[in-house]
């Protein structure tokens, strides 16, 4: 009679601290999300300022390298239209005694890289009004999707690890087959079907 009334009491106990060690292991998990969480609010700045500094680099090589390559401000002036917006101009510069300007331009096309860098410097004046905000929006954007990103893992590791941890605590009472199913019901469940 003890032997009896006692199995179902030590399995209830042991499925009682399984329980008990389930919810500790969700309140751990609930800590270190909100832990998380505060740092991640200190660091979304940081994220999003590291994407800006990243698309700014690149913006800023590539252009570059654009303008050493295909060389711009030469194409525009090869054309008969930009030729005579550069005489215009040049004329007028020379009206009002800007003559600095006229020595600095003859001076850069005597340099490829003077050359770039002028382009790539008046190109960035150009684009500014347009290219500063893109960028920024662009920055804000790759850190959402990457907040996104960190968010679904982050979730996917506690719900992976919760719902692992039942199983493991009914194992190792020996509730649970390997296959996933209860012992003893399958056991009960044949005996059942036999006897009908």
């Amino acid at each position: 009679l003890d032997a009896k009334s006692g199995e179902p009491a030590q399995e209830a106990g042991e499925a009682s601290l399984a329980s008990i060690n389930d919810n500790q292991h969700r309140s751990d998990v609930s800590e270190q999300l909100s832990s998380a969480a505060t740092n991640t609010n200190m660091g979304k700045i940081g994220l999003k300022v590291r994407y800006y500094i990243a698309l700014e680099s690149t913006w800023h090589v590539i252009l570059y390298a654009g303008c050493w390559r295909y060389r711009p401000t030469v194409l525009v002036m090869e054309s008969a239209r930009g030729r005579a917006i550069v005489t215009r101009v040049g004329d007028a510069l020379t009206r009002w005694n800007w003559n600095t300007f006229s020595k600095m331009s003859s001076n850069i096309y005597q340099s490829q890289w003077k050359r770039a860098l002028a382009e790539w410097t008046i190109i960035n004046k150009i684009a500014a009004p347009v290219s500063f905000p893109v960028k920024i929006y662009a920055a804000h954007l790759l850190a959402k999707r990457h907040e996104r990103k960190a968010e679904e893992a982050a979730r996917a590791a506690p719900a992976s690890a919760a719902g692992s941890a039942p199983r493991e605590a009914l194992r190792s009472v020996g509730l649970h087959s390997q296959s996933g199913s209860p012992a003893g019901m399958s056991g009960r469940g044949k005996s059942g079907s036999e006897a009908a």
